[in-house]
């Protein structure tokens, strides 16, 4: 099995918190989607109300899913951030 690159994803809320290694992000902005991997330039936006979040857990086979109510993410020296209204 190849060793697949890999980068943490720290999911805040006001109830709940989530820290995962994770392969991808792939969510909404206003202004379009976006697609990230390991090794990403630094990057903040907020997130599209109403859409989808999507991650793949490194180790899963399957790709997990957050509904965005509203929040920002933050990408910072390979590492994702992202701050929710709702878990």
């Amino acid at each position: 099995m190849e060793n697949i690159k890999c980068f943490e994803l720290k999911i805040v809320a006001p109830n709940n918190q989530i820290i995962s290694n994770v392969e991808f992000i792939d969510f909404q902005t206003p202004t379009g989607g976006y697609f990230i991997g390991p090794d990403h330039i630094d990057f903040v936006s907020i997130l599209k109300e109403r859409s989808k979040f999507f991650y793949k857990k490194s180790e899963s086979l399957q790709t997990e899913t957050i509904d965005i109510y509203g929040g920002f993410l933050k990408i910072h020296n390979g590492n994702a951030l992202l701050i929710v209204d709702y878990l």
